[in-house]
């Protein structure tokens, strides 16, 4: 009895600290975040943008007077804006805890903190369930200090949440209570939003799933668990297919050539097999830095020689796969990210932290690894601040201290302008000269969209690099009311943007834009900085 309520005290103890872990990391975000305001990265901007976009679309539909089925159509015909291989789950969640929302871009960004704490969580959960409180919370302690983790969780994206997602399901897999109904339409759920995260969650949840169907058919004992098994599995398969049935389409269709089949080249086509595999182990260590990097090639190793135990094949399961594929790929498609492999941090997190507990308990090595465990610890957490808030110019885009700027400021000026001319809708252009293109275009654009529901944004390359012009750009130039382009000097508009353009026949639509944007008006100039380049707006009235 007395050993029981010990468990349990240790327990509750491991639940407090893990919340305010949680605790932590949420109030260091809600000041990062509000302190950023320059958070790019791939993708980072487009998802930011979907989000709004489907939000506005969200606000019309549902704040009318049609019936809800109705509204209910018109809301999932609004998911189909952007790429097929974005599923909108993430933005949905974003656009929905943003509704009423005056800030939305920092609530957007700010709403990853659902998926940290279910990171958090699911880490703990694992590290109980193949070892000890102490274990999962020393796991969960470690990766939301990997500087890889914290910082991708204050941008917008995919991958944190795939992470999270990927992570929870893969604690439901070792936990294997399939003889519960309940458990196994749990497991069905999680797994089909898995997939409504990201379609290469199946990679990482994949070999473990059918790891445990295997081993669930081939032992007798558990063959009355497989009809609910199956359930799970149809479940998550139609859950899935709300998306992924677009994968049929012509544009779905368009976008596996693209990725697989196109006739862009690798810049790691000259890449041998090893190479490869080295590429990914490298971003590994980038990713988690050297001070955490050590404890997971030591933990992974003693994971390999344990490698009988259930819980450890699965863990393995859920990293190896992808490693190899996108090893693979790497020099074969432009399906080339350090990034594709986070979702299967959680695991290697767990895996870290048990196999130094485990060689610390064979090799009556307990009060050194506990001293080891301590300074890793420490050192993350210095570590984490002076990433965050002090070492400026860290070289990663996804990890670095916050970035000053006075965009925001700038934009709410210039909508001011606009904003005197009392049109009911503001189509406004902006060009993305050479000095002045990619993220920092698509961040002024988001600015426009957020101070305003009027305004209607076009970017002339849609924040490509390189910039190439696009020719619907061109040929909507006449119903442009507002153009904004940036400029070395007030009184010069730069138009160097539209002068790149991918095919010959654009030509003239180029010189027929230009030469009507030549006759807009300066209506406003503005510097930004740090850049100190003019922001020039342009008008037509």
């Amino acid at each position: 009895m007395n050993i029981k309520i010990k468990t349990l005290k240790k327990i509750n103890i491991c639940w407090c600290i893990l919340l305010f872990l949680i605790l932590f990391h949420s109030i260091n975000n809600f000041f990062w975040i509000k302190k950023d305001c320059n958070s790019g990265g791939c993708d980072v901007c487009n998802h930011s943008y979907l989000t709004l976009i489907l939000k506005r679309n969200l606000s019309q539909i549902f704040l009318n007077d049609r019936p809800i089925g109705e509204n209910l159509r018109s809301a999932y015909r609004s998911l189909e804006i952007g790429a097929v291989g974005w599923p909108r789950l993430v933005h949905t969640i974003a656009a929905i805890v943003c509704f009423d929302s005056e800030d939305e871009l920092f609530c957007i960004r700010y709403s990853n903190i659902l998926y940290f704490s279910l990171l958090l969580i699911s880490i703990f959960l694992i590290g109980k369930k193949i070892h000890s409180p102490s274990a999962g919370l020393i796991a969960a302690t470690l990766i939301s200090f990997y500087p890889v983790v914290f910082g991708i969780s204050r941008k917008f994206g995919l991958d944190f949440p795939a992470m999270a997602m990927v992570s929870f399901v893969v604690f439901l897999l070792i936990d294997e209570k399939f003889y519960s109904r309940k458990f196994s339409i749990l497991l069905g759920v999680s797994i089909g939003m898995c997939m409504l995260v990201k379609a290469q969650c199946v990679l990482f949840i994949g070999g473990p799933l059918l790891y445990v169907i295997v081993n669930t058919v081939r032992n007798n004992e558990n063959r009355p668990c497989l009809k609910n098994l199956v359930m799970s599995m149809v479940i998550a398969l139609f859950i899935a297919l709300i998306w992924w049935h677009r994968l049929f389409s012509y544009e779905g269709i368009q976008e596996i050539k693209f990725h697989f089949f196109s006739d862009s080249i690798s810049q790691y086509k000259n890449y041998s097999i090893l190479e490869a595999l080295s590429y990914y182990i490298a971003s590994i260590y980038e990713n988690m830095s050297p001070i955490f990097f050590g404890i997971f090639i030591a933990g992974m190793i003693f994971t390999i020689t344990q490698i009988r135990r259930k819980e450890n094949i699965i863990l393995l399961l859920s990293f190896l796969p992808a490693y190899f594929v996108y090893s693979f790929l790497l020099s074969h498609t432009n399906v080339i990210s350090a990034r594709y492999l986070l979702p299967a941090y959680g695991s290697l997190a767990v895996m870290a932290t048990v196999g130094m507990l485990n060689v610390s308990n064979r090799k009556n090595l307990q009060f050194p690894i506990r001293v080891l465990m301590t300074l890793l610890v420490i050192l993350g957490i210095c570590q984490f601040f002076e990433i965050s808030y002090f070492r400026a110019g860290y070289p990663s885009q996804w990890f670095h201290s916050t970035k000053i700027n006075n965009h925001k400021i700038v934009i709410e000026e210039l909508n001011a302008k606009i904003q005197s001319f009392g049109l009911p809708k503001n189509r406004i252009a902006i060009i993305e000269n050479p000095d002045f293109s990619g993220d920092p275009a698509k961040l002024l654009c988001l600015y426009f969209m957020a101070v305003d529901k009027k305004n209607d944004i076009q970017l002339s390359s849609d924040g490509n690099i390189p910039s190439i012009v696009r020719q619907k750009f061109l040929s909507d130039a006449g119903m442009v009311d507002f153009l904004v382009t940036t400029s070395k000097s007030p009184e010069w508009i730069d138009l160097s943007g539209l002068e790149v353009f991918p095919v010959v026949g654009q030509r003239e639509l180029a010189a027929k834009a230009i030469k009507h944007f030549r006759s807009f008006k300066i209506v406003r100039q503005e510097l930004l900085l740090p850049e100190e380049i003019y922001l020039i707006l342009l008008s037509k009235y």
